[in-house]
């Protein structure tokens, strides 16, 4: 978004209007993660990996004999 589009909200008395009338549908965007979607994915991936370190050493075992 170009600062003025910017500085112009900020500068608006209704801002939803404003929004909606020169800001909404008129740039791409995407969505940021937040901080908790990024401490979700560490520890999903920090379990898969504990999940594949496990099987390879139980995969390499000899049974346990009764």
């Amino acid at each position: 978004m170009p600062p003025e589009t910017f500085a112009a909200f900020k500068a608006a008395f209704a801002k939803g209007r404003y929004f909606n009338d020169h800001i909404r549908n008129h740039f791409r965007y995407r969505v940021a993660p937040t901080y908790g979607d990024l401490v979700v994915a560490r520890v999903r991936n920090r379990q898969s990996s504990l999940t594949t370190a496990r099987s390879l050493t139980n995969d390499h075992q000899p049974p346990k004999r009764a």
